[in-house]
């Protein structure tokens, strides 16, 4: 195969892994969208694209409100577009673990403006970053093949969910015993 047929695959398959990408932050926005809205009359529309913070769930409509979402997206798809796949498909497990721990074990004080007084953001955050981490460092070692089978691949597996359970235990000790 010529190397230019050769660059024209390696880019097809990278497109196709950034839109593969594209399609698990759709699974996590309608899922956002489904278990984190209040249950109230809005229109479709409104259903799939409201920001208004009573109808969100805390860590869900901050993350939107923020930005953040569409970041996480822009990091994971630039990622995969540059070939960088396990580091993109460790920022899509990031942003998806965080949020769905973050929601679970951070409490929503009522009337508090977004960020204040809720550690959801936090354990997101910290997880998100740390997936960062964890992805570029397997990006690097494994140099894109992955065998589940290895030592070094246990070990890095198990050093991903310690280090999740970590930051989630790391932060609830930190708040006040008032939040939990």
């Amino acid at each position: 195969m010529s190397l230019s047929k050769q660059i024209k695959e390696q880019r097809k398959k990278n497109l196709l892994f950034a839109l593969a990408m594209l399609g698990g932050y759709l699974i996590v926005y309608l899922a956002g969208r489904i278990f984190g809205t209040v249950k109230k009359p809005v229109s479709v529309i409104g259903w799939l694209f409201g920001t208004d913070p009573q109808q969100l769930s805390y860590l869900y409509g901050w993350l939107l409100h923020q930005h953040l979402f569409l970041l996480a997206i822009a990091i994971s798809v630039v990622a995969a577009l540059l070939g960088k796949r396990i580091f993109a498909f460790m920022a899509w497990f990031g942003f998806a673990a965080g949020l769905l721990l973050g929601e679970l074990c951070g409490k929503n004080p009522a009337g508090a403006a977004y960020g204040h007084g809720h550690d959801g953001w936090l354990i997101w955050g910290g997880i998100f970053a740390f997936s960062l981490v964890m992805g570029a460092v397997l990006e690097k070692h494994a140099k894109g093949k992955i065998d589940l089978r290895s030592p070094k691949m246990r070990i890095w597996a198990v050093l991903l969910i310690f280090g999740i359970l970590a930051i989630v235990l790391l932060v609830r000790a930190t708040m006040p015993t008032s939040f939990r």
